[in-house]
């Protein structure tokens, strides 16, 4: 009698199979998320690298000047600076329009020195956006970063700095003196709830962490925020007091003047913002 050979599996070694997917899956899955993570990292340092390129080839071309980092609400609809930008919730200003904010050169300062690639201005992990947005199909707005308020030409928003104790602005390379260049923050992610126009403000006079978050740095590399120095590098910041900070991402528009007590991380960026003296 001829045997009749088996083609198929049985459903026990089936679900042997499936199970033993299953394991590898659970191991492999978090590997994979954190080398998703890990390389947005990098590409959010690389952009800041960029970033602090095209700020340093501006110098050069200009006598050692500084591109011009103007508050918005005092330069106007219509001047340039590093970047014309103002970020909302809505579905209005210059959430998505990366010519006029970033190529064209009437309105950013920087349009010649970054070969159009307009992503430098935004963080690979920044995905946040409101239902109106997702609504109309977009992916991300176009801008995370900002400058340090205190670095660059133009007018500030006098509301902020007049009174503070050591406030000053940067206008020239050989000007970042205190701190020196290697600890002087230049480019910086910005809260999704925070981030307005292309600055962010810091005290110069809270070094012992007790004041005031007048704009949030954002923290989008689990807990942590890319950043670029005025010497070139560029950093991710682990950001230590999550409590006080209040990181989560409400769809608050202006979510700002964060009072804080003792706080080690606005002591931190404190040390690492431009000031008169030491």
């Amino acid at each position: 009698m001829k045997t009749q050979s088996r083609n198929a599996f049985t459903l026990i070694e089936l679900l042997v199979v499936i199970a033993i997917i299953a394991i590898l899956a659970s191991l492999l899955l978090p590997a994979l998320a954190r080398a998703k993570a890990q390389a947005q990292v990098t590409r959010d340092l690389n952009n800041k690298k960029q970033m602090q390129v095209a700020f340093q080839m501006y110098a050069n071309d200009f006598g050692d000047k500084l591109v011009w980092n103007q508050d918005y609400y005092d330069y106007g609809a219509n001047s340039a600076d590093w970047c014309y930008a103002k970020m909302t919730w809505d579905n209005a200003g210059q959430n998505t329009n990366v010519y006029t904010d970033f190529l064209d050169p009437r309105t950013s300062m920087f349009s010649s020195y970054i070969a159009r690639q307009t992503l430098l201005f935004w963080c690979p992990s920044d995905t946040f956006l409101s239902g109106v947005q997702r609504g109309l199909g977009w992916d991300h707005r176009c801008r995370s970063v900002c400058m340090n308020a205190a670095v660059g030409g133009g007018k500030k928003w006098q509301a902020f700095v007049t009174g503070w104790k050591g406030y000053v602005d940067v206008a020239k390379m050989n000007d970042f003196r205190y701190p020196p260049p290697s600890q002087a923050w230049v480019f910086m992610d910005e809260h999704p709830d925070s981030i307005d126009d292309a600055q962010l403000y810091v005290n110069p006079s809270e070094t012992n962490g007790t004041g005031t978050f007048t704009e949030l740095p954002a923290a989008y590399h689990g807990g942590a925020c890319g950043l670029s120095f005025a010497d070139g590098h560029a950093e991710a910041h682990k950001w230590r007091d999550t409590t006080q900070v209040k990181w989560n991402i409400t769809y608050t528009q202006y979510y700002q003047n964060v009072a804080v007590t003792a706080d080690v991380d606005l002591a931190w960026l404190v040390a690492r913002t431009p000031r008169l003296s030491q």
